[in-house]
């Protein structure tokens, strides 16, 4: 029980392929997933790739997925079209730890601490080679289980991840990175940091509810995301809660909640 950078790093060190590819523990690959992850490695500026990490498919979850795991799998939607942006645009900001694989000359050690999956894929960029999406190499994941567990997992990877963009915070620099740059700021950084407008809109708009019909929609639509996100987080074992309607917003309040843990943890 060395934890997971130990055992990566040995893991390489024992390995003789000149492509890498790593998975998650809980993650089960598609039959040509790892063949259609190495052919983007035919183009030589691609150092690395990124596989698209999707949950349990057909419409088939189980049994204990929670409201905010549902949600979870509708963020992941949204997500996947982001990367395919990302990667027509140069480069995707980092790979899921669920399926990736990289050139092994760019592989560096590990450091403790951080997500490995970020400072692994990452290195790709900061080495002057590109990160690429590929959207065909599929790994399968179960939904999140409990709300307690899946909370705890959450604060721990977002706080491992601004550990990761504090040892990376050279890419944060266009001078170096270019456009990469303001990627990674908008998505590693700011999206973590989103929570703090967040909980000022929410203290001031009540306030200024008489200065205008649109303070009052703003106030309204505040109370009511919130409310069926607490209610979503409260009915998570139940088939209600796994609504669309429960489901996002209860997502929605528990990555920020999440969000804010990981930055007083950083």
């Amino acid at each position: 029980r060395v934890g997971k950078a130990t055992a990566l790093n040995s893991a390489v060190a024992a390995s003789k392929g000149s492509i890498l590819v790593f998975s998650d523990a809980n993650t089960a690959f598609a039959r040509d997933a790892v063949r259609v992850l190495v052919r983007s490695f035919a183009d030589d500026e691609v150092g690395g790739v990124a596989g698209n990490q999707v949950y349990h498919s057909n419409g088939v979850d189980p049994g204990d997925a929670t409201a905010a795991g549902v949600g979870e799998r509708r963020y992941w939607d949204m997500d996947r079209l982001v990367k395919v942006a990302e990667s027509r645009g140069g480069n995707v900001i980092s790979a899921t730890g669920a399926i990736y694989a990289l050139r092994r000359e760019l592989f560096r050690p590990v450091p403790d601490g951080v997500t490995d999956d970020f400072v692994t894929s990452t290195q790709v960029v900061r080495q002057g080679r590109r990160l690429v999406f590929e959207p065909d190499a599929v790994a399968v994941e179960p939904v999140a289980g409990a709300g307690s567990r899946e909370y705890g997992r959450k604060v721990r990877i977002m706080t491992r991840g601004l550990r990761g963009v504090a040892t990376a915070r050279e890419l944060l620099d266009p001078r170096r990175s270019g456009f990469y740059a303001l990627q990674l700021l908008t998505h590693k950084v700011l999206r973590r940091l989103v929570v703090v407008p967040l909980l000022v809109v929410a203290a001031v708009t009540p306030s200024l509810w008489n200065e205008g019909a649109i303070y009052r929609v703003a106030a309204v639509g505040q109370a009511a995301v919130y409310g069926l996100g607490v209610a979503g987080l409260a009915l998570r074992e139940r088939p209600a809660g796994r609504r669309q309607w429960f489901a996002l917003p209860a997502f929605f309040c528990l990555v920020n909640v999440a969000s804010l843990h990981a930055v007083l943890n950083l």
